[in-house]
């Protein structure tokens, strides 16, 4: 006796963009992909989207936006904590990056 083909849930027919709207997605937003992220070991919820982020830089104080794809990269490919956000600008972050290697240096010279 041959197998019936199994019926696909309606879950899983309905188009994705519809199901997006439907349940609160805001149009500007970068969907999450919960399968990247790491792991939170919590009770909170994790991100299903990104949005663009206002902040000012804690060292010079330059009004700054972390991008909605900054985020997905940050959280996703370089697996960043869910609970860590920017806090510095680009040049700000490259500034102290340089004088941390400047102190590294110095402390092997010395050795």
């Amino acid at each position: 006796m041959a197998k019936r083909k199994r019926r696909i849930p309606r879950y899983k027919r309905e188009d994705p963009q519809e199901v997006k709207r439907r349940a609160g997605f805001p149009s500007d937003a970068v969907e999450a992909d919960l399968t990247q992220q790491v792991p939170n070991n919590s009770y909170s919820a994790k991100p299903l989207y990104y949005r663009d982020v206002e902040f000012d830089c804690a060292d010079c104080g330059r009004h700054e936006v972390w991008t909605a794809t900054q985020q997905k990269w940050w959280y996703e490919v370089a697996k960043g904590s869910l609970y860590t956000t920017v806090k510095r600008c680009r040049d700000c972050r490259a500034a102290v990056r340089a004088a941390k290697e400047r102190q590294r240096q110095a402390s092997q010279k010395a050795k």
